[in-house]
């Protein structure tokens, strides 16, 4: 809750991004909705970014959404 810098608007889109991942991975709650976890990263990056969130996220429910075909670790794929 804290406001990072002048009115809370000095941090970039990506920083933005960045933390409000890091949040849902440190949040106790059982469901964790992602949005677009790994919009605009490469697709190296963004396999190695969703590995470790998977690992992390390790016995609660996970719904993602994206707009990309990443489906690999689902265990339900909804169109």
């Amino acid at each position: 809750d804290t406001t990072l810098g002048r009115g809370g608007t000095a941090i970039s889109g990506g920083e933005a991004q960045r933390l409000g991942l890091a949040r849902g991975l440190l949040s106790s709650h059982g469901v964790v909705v992602l949005d677009e976890p790994t919009a605009h990263l490469d697709p190296s990056m963004a396999a190695d970014v969703g590995e470790s969130v998977i690992a992390a996220l390790s016995g609660r429910t996970v719904l993602t959404l994206g707009h990309t075909a990443q489906h690999d670790n689902a265990n339900v794929i909804l169109i």
